[in-house]
């Protein structure tokens, strides 16, 4: 009798469940699997050209995955608007931290200093001759570049401040007070990096790879923090220098050792009072450098797509950190603290001096010009929408592929399953559509989980901050992979005779106008009874009619049970096994980026394997039932006049009799 008490509560439970309003009941995480569908959202894109490429916008592009392979635009002359709905600049804070300063990442530099000067450069040595380790207060003499250090010097001395699982956290030990040594700022805070590598070590190491310990090395990270002293001058300088990695630590110290600055990186003059950074700060940074150390120890891969893997690194561990920035960057518009973040201009215009505005390759990498922060961008801006469309873990199958022997375009190809042209043009489309929910989701982007948006200014979503580069010029050479966005006149464009006939066209309307967020999502019906075997259909209500900006994901309690496989209009839950389970719609509203919950009960019985029952009568009402050891089940015939409301209830009768305890439909005994 035991048994049949668990039922009935079960069975009880399922029922109460079903009663709970939208929104307040969370997904499932038992045995939870969920089917992704997207709403009808509202981007058009036409491809076709016959009658000339229709859209707000016309992306033209070089689908050559041979970054040199240029191709010309022809004249543009009379066939695009020269007119960008833009708003000015503002006035602020510029974008990369909240002290409106701007990060320079000089590793390309770094390296290419290393190929020229090492002789050892890409050799690591494991023999594994000596391998070192140091406690705190320990004292050592590393490599540093002499163009970053205030003495210009290539060796300085370094003291242990902490040593954690993963890292040793060292800063100078020389007295001079240029290179602001990290106790002085603040003694707290080597203990605090050195547990924030730990906590981020085994993330890197799922997502990268391993790095090489060298010759010496014992399995920690060196970081050295000194000032990185790169001509920063406060109040007069918008950048700085806040670390960098050297292939040559590994010839010269037998380690890996990535170097973080101190001044302006964790500390920094407020009202001439030098004043400390949040610890904080750094860690971005150190996780950047620390990809270009694993990747330096797996065989280098070709800069663009290390640079693009290191701010994937940071995005990754530090969601948001790494867009934040770069789509500025991107998009040459700063964001104030309190302003147009939550109200950013709905396009840009191009600026003609930008090499990433005009056509450069994705698979190239420039050093030293003027638009280098949205060449990081552009990169970074890559990797995320690998992410958006098929999660983080293609990134390390691109990185295997491509270490295996594979150039970065055959890598691409063999993770994702298309050729590198096409998914570089969708994702140079996606720059211009930024739509995660039409056409399935294919020229869209997403944030990475656990995106905190109080971190960001309350921004939803970064993703909102992007909107199209308007090429306004007479021309463009495009290289390889590289694309430009124009508004044609009247809304068509017609290329001009003297287009490279390799380019591409994709004409792009955006449906931008005043998007309808869902307010309320029901399922129906609540509560259904069926055979093992034997299907029932759920149908999903998403209020107001015209809300069509919103996934759904559905979710069953047990994957052992039952089966279900829905879309925006509803699901078809499929019974595997006896038993009872929750059936979850989560509705994801992209407008308001709020979620709502509906959910409902399915009870499948296997009655083919009990023994049929002698009829049941009480109150002159018919009841079918079957016998399971000592109990016996009985079942209302449908009938939509009954209280029940029409569906089939499972009851526990004994003696012929109906037992107490009525809950929710169900005889518990």
């Amino acid at each position: 009798m035991k048994t049949k008490r668990i039922t009935a509560i079960v069975l009880a439970l399922l029922m109460a469940f079903a009663c709970l309003p939208a929104g307040a009941f969370a997904q499932p995480e038992e045995d939870a699997e969920s089917t992704r569908v997207q709403a009808t959202g509202g981007l058009e894109l036409d491809t076709d050209g016959s009658d000339g490429y229709t859209g707000d916008y016309v992306m033209i592009y070089n689908p050559d995955e041979t970054y040199s392979s240029t191709r010309s635009t022809g004249d543009l002359t009379g066939l695009i608007s020269t007119e960008v709905d833009s708003t000015p600049v503002s006035i602020g804070k510029a974008a990369g931290d909240e002290d409106g300063l701007f990060i320079m990442d000089v590793d390309a530099e770094i390296d290419e200093y290393d190929q020229l000067h090492d002789p050892n450069y890409g050799k690591i040595d494991e023999s594994g001759g000596m391998r070192v380790s140091y406690n705190v207060g320990d004292t050592k003499n590393f490599y540093v570049s002499s163009n970053y250090t205030p003495s210009g010097s290539t060796s300085l001395q370094f003291k242990v401040l902490y040593k954690s699982d993963h890292a040793y956290v060292w800063t100078t030990a020389a007295n001079n007070e240029n290179y602001y040594p990290l106790d002085s700022i603040d003694p707290s805070y080597a203990q605090y990096i050195g547990e924030e590598f730990d906590r981020i070590y085994p993330f890197m190491a799922n997502a990268f790879g391993n790095h090489s310990n060298g010759s010496n090395g014992d399995g920690r990270v060196s970081l050295l923090f000194f000032n990185l002293d790169d001509g920063y001058e406060p109040g007069v300088s918008t950048s700085y220098t806040a670390g960098y990695f050297s292939g040559s630590s590994y010839s010269y110290d037998g380690m890996p050792v990535i170097n973080l600055d101190t001044y302006p990186g964790l500390t920094r003059y407020v009202n001439d009072v030098l004043t400390p950074r949040p610890v904080s700060t750094c860690y971005h940074t150190f996780v950047h450098e620390y990809q270009h150390c694993i990747n330096y120890s797996n065989g280098r891969m070709n800069t663009w797509l290390n640079e693009a893997y290191s701010g994937a690194a940071e995005e990754m561990c530090y969601p948001g950190s790494a867009i934040s920035s770069r789509v500025q960057s991107w998009l040459n518009h700063k964001y104030s603290s309190i302003g147009d973040w939550l109200d950013p201009p709905t396009e840009v215009e191009y600026v003609s001096t930008w090499h990433q505005h005009t056509g450069f390759s994705l698979y190239n990498w420039e050093k030293g010009q003027a638009d280098i922060l949205a060449e990081y961008a552009q990169v970074l801006f890559f990797t995320q929408y690998i992410y958006s469309q098929y999660g983080n873990s293609k990134l390390r199958d691109i990185q295997d592929y491509y270490h295996s022997g594979d150039t970065e375009q055959q890598a691409i190809a063999h993770a994702t399953g298309i050729s590198c042209s096409e998914l570089v043009k969708r994702y140079r489309i996606a720059l211009c559509a930024n739509d995660p929910v039409s056409l399935g989701g294919l020229y869209g982007f997403r944030m990475q989980e656990d995106y905190v948006p109080a971190d960001y200014h309350d921004v939803n979503n970064l993703y909102d901050l992007l909107c199209p580069v308007v090429f306004t010029g007479t021309s463009a050479a495009l290289d390889g992979g590289s694309a430009i966005w124009v508004k044609p006149i009247n809304g068509v464009f017609y290329p001009p005779s003297g287009a490279n006939s390799g380019l591409q066209y994709v004409g792009i309307t955006r449906h931008t106008d005043a998007p309808v967020a869902v307010e309320s999502a029901d399922l129906s019906p609540a509560l259904q009874y069926a055979f093992v075997g034997d299907s029932v259909e759920l149908e999903l209500e998403v209020l107001p009619e015209d809300a069509s900006y919103y996934t759904v994901s559905w979710y069953v309690s047990n994957s052992a049970v039952a089966s279900v496989v829905g879309d925006e209009h509803g699901a078809v839950v499929t019974g595997l096994a006896p038993g009872g389970v929750v059936v979850n719609a989560m509705v994801n509203d992209h407008v308001s980026d709020c979620s709502y919950s509906t959910v409902a009960s399915v009870v499948f019985r296997d009655y083919t394997r009990y023994e049929p029952a002698e009829t049941v009568t009480e109150s002159g009402e018919y009841l079918i039932g079957y016998e399971d050891g000592d109990d016996v089940y009985v079942m209302l015939p449908y009938n939509p006049d009954h209280p029940a409301g029409g569906s089939a209830f499972c009851y526990i009768v004994e003696n012929g009799l109906f037992a107490d305890d009525y809950i929710y439909g169900v005889k518990a005994v």
